[in-house]
């Protein structure tokens, strides 16, 4: 078989280390639990990095197939919510902007996480933390909308940047689920004969710049709102709710940030609690 997707073939190459036979004779189970911590984001409207003030609840369960002492294969269903607006921000020109939003983010994942020291449930392992690290593929959904005079707006369907106008046929519509590649680390801790807990943080690089609504230019506001409904040209440019008076960017202009030329990033951590499901697995013998 050939894969030609580099994120998905450095999963399969890993994946084929980690069924290779390495001492696995006692070692493989299964274990399913709950991870419950925050969610964030990195993009256009985070300010530099992140901004710790923006953190929601977020939520998952997952299931861990340990293959032996080093290599675990975990699937993931998640949820999360991250937000973002130019006016928690410090720079003058992100305040001008004036744009928000926030977005429902949903995922499924597999991951292949590889344990720094080894993972067991022997008895000597109770005491022992184990840092782990992991990367992965997923898909999400996702679906940025804004507030507006109380009232919310999904913000796709308005196409704020001209995508969806004639005057703008160059320009499509983002799609709402798109892949992207998990990576983080963590650490677990067998805490009884059954039950492990954990810390794990992730970020999740994506293969769009719209988590936000915000990837591209300033279209006309007017062929905006001509094409796309009176509220598309409103939220395409909400300086003018900001300083007073007429908008302040023009055709052309960079909606995004000129210093940030990269798809946007998700996160999210927490504290997990797994369960053992069953008893080891022994491997067929054939004579």
């Amino acid at each position: 078989m050939i894969v030609k997707n580099k994120p998905t073939r450095l999963l399969y190459i890993l994946l084929l280390a980690a069924i290779m036979p390495v001492n696995r004779t006692n070692a493989q189970f299964f274990e399913g639990g709950i991870l419950i911590g925050g969610s964030n984001y990195i993009g256009d409207l985070s300010g530099k990095f992140i901004n710790i003030g923006t953190t929601r609840p977020a939520a998952g369960i997952l299931l861990r197939y340990n293959i032996n002492q080093r290599f675990t294969v975990k699937g993931y269903l998640g949820y999360g919510r991250i937000t973002g607006a130019d006016s928690l921000s410090t720079v003058e020109y992100h305040k001008q902007r004036n744009l928000s939003f926030y977005s429902d983010v949903w995922e499924f994942s597999t991951q292949l996480e590889f344990n720094i020291l080894p993972y067991s449930f022997k008895r000597y392992a109770k005491k022992q933390f184990v840092p782990y690290v992991f990367v992965g593929i997923g898909v999400f959904n996702y679906n940025p909308t804004a507030t507006y005079q109380g009232k919310d707006y999904e913000l796709q369907p308005l196409g704020t940047e001209g995508q969806g106008t004639t005057q703008y046929n160059d320009l499509e519509k983002y799609t709402l689920t798109q892949f992207c590649i998990p990576f983080g680390l963590g650490v677990k801790k067998r805490v009884s004969d059954r039950w492990t807990v954990g810390l794990e943080i992730g970020a999740r690089y994506t293969f769009t710049n719209y988590l936000d609504d915000v990837g591209g230019k300033y279209a006309n506001q007017q062929i905006v709102a001509r094409g796309n409904g009176e509220i598309a040209g409103v939220l395409s440019d909400r300086s003018a709710e900001k300083i007073g008076g007429d908008p302040l960017f023009k055709e052309g202009d960079s909606r995004s940030n000129k210093s940030i030329d990269v798809n946007d990033i998700y996160i999210f951590g927490g504290i997990s609690v797994t369960f053992r499901l069953k008893k080891k697995l022994q491997c067929p013998s054939f004579k």
